[in-house]
């Protein structure tokens, strides 16, 4: 995996100053109650773009290929062989890989095989206040951004880009902090 990180874009610079001035200690905190780093973040998140960049990106608008289904025939003149090659070639149809192709929100489960899901959950707290910032709604959510038909894939990258680069620049650097309600 390339470790080194990539600048977010120009389109996404003003998000990210913006993005960056709304953070605050509970960003950071997982639903396990412990802190979160933000270059544990920013790793999650270059994982992410690595395995769509690997897999490739199933965008939201693409259909399954003709071939990733199979008709079977409802036909009562069918002899028991045709019936047979029938089944058997429905068996090995469901037997074989599908698309390897992954959506983003696959790709952000399937990166916690090398973080956690403390460290998902918080990516994608990083990733909706990025979108705050750039679209100016009260509650954007990261996978229904993502999923929406006219999205790019330019679009995707840049968001995770812009994610890591904001992680690393202002998330916290050890997890031992304490909870601010326990900090003297």
């Amino acid at each position: 995996m390339n470790t080194t990180p990539t600048p977010p874009a120009p389109i996404w610079t003003d998000a990210l100053t913006l993005a960056a001035a709304e953070l605050h200690h509970q960003t950071w905190t997982g639903h396990s109650g412990e802190q979160v780093t933000g270059e544990q973040t920013a790793s999650h998140l270059d994982t992410v773009a690595a395995l769509l960049t690997q897999h490739g990106w199933a965008a939201p608008h693409t259909t399954p290929s003709a071939s990733s289904s199979i008709d079977i025939p409802d036909d009562e003149s069918m002899t028991v062989k045709d019936m047979l090659r029938t089944l058997l070639r429905f068996a090995r149809h469901l037997t074989e890989p599908g698309d390897p192709r992954l959506t983003f929100t696959d790709a952000m489960c399937k990166a916690t095989a090398t973080s956690d899901c403390d460290t998902r959950d918080v990516a994608g707290r990083v990733l909706n206040a990025i979108l705050r910032a750039r679209t100016g709604a009260r509650f954007p959510h990261c996978h229904a951004w993502a999923s929406r038909a006219d999205r790019t894939w330019d679009d995707i990258t840049g968001l995770l880009a812009t994610g890591a680069h904001l992680a690393r620049q202002h998330g916290p650097t050890t997890t031992d902090a304490p909870a601010p309600h326990l900090a003297a």
